[in-house]
């Protein structure tokens, strides 16, 4: 029995049509949101340049901070000043944050759902991990929207903020597959046979003398 199905046999006990797939699921759901994650700390959503053709400044920021950096300097970095954003940088953060905390909740929600033993509990937490998965999209690609509309300065979008895109998107396959599994689950009856009742008469013997 390989890795996979043995896992799954021992965690889920849920009898679904492609449930050999749920460990699969939740592997691939821990890497998206882990970089999902990265590209939610690190400041390079947007790349521009400003200076002549003495000295040139590259600049990068994202959702929480900036930094800018020379040729022949270090990088220096610093956090945004919120009274100094614009009330839609303020949502994309907010929208960014709400969808982190979300999905954080779907991947711990994954792993009751792994290991708690009632099966009626798996239906029940299926269906509120596809929900926490679905609404962290909407928020992500929401939020990602909100960026892309202040980015006032012209520069190009960056890696980190395709990887908030990436992360917004590949919630949403993993909210419909738990959504899936909460409309077929079926539980596991166990097989047995009920014993048969044997009838048992006591017939009257009048004919017995002592």
């Amino acid at each position: 029995m390989g890795i996979m199905e043995s896992f799954k046999n021992k965690c889920f006990g849920l009898d679904v049509p492609g449930s050999k797939y749920i460990a699969g699921v939740v592997f691939l759901s821990f890497i998206c949101y882990f970089l999902q994650s990265l590209g939610l700390v690190t400041p390079y959503w947007v790349k521009y340049d400003q200076g002549s053709s003495l000295a040139t400044v590259g600049y990068f920021y994202g959702i929480w901070s900036e930094c800018s950096t020379t040729t022949s300097g270090p990088t220096a970095c610093v956090t945004w000043d919120s009274g100094s954003l614009t009330g839609t940088f303020r949502a994309a953060q907010a929208f960014e944050l709400l969808a982190f905390i979300f999905q954080t909740g779907a991947e711990v929600g994954m792993i009751i759902f792994a290991f708690h033993d009632s099966k009626k509990f798996h239906k029940v937490i299926a269906v509120v991990i596809g929900s926490l998965f679905l609404v962290s999209s909407v928020l992500t690609l929401m939020g990602a929207i909100l960026f892309s509309s202040d980015n006032s300065v012209g520069g190009s979008f960056s890696w980190a903020f395709g990887l908030s895109i990436f992360g917004g998107i590949t919630s949403v396959p993993f909210g419909l597959f738990f959504v899936y599994i909460f409309f077929i689950t079926k539980q596991r009856k166990d097989n047995y046979k009920k014993t048969p009742r044997v009838k048992v008469t006591f017939v009257k013997n009048t004919n017995l003398k002592f």
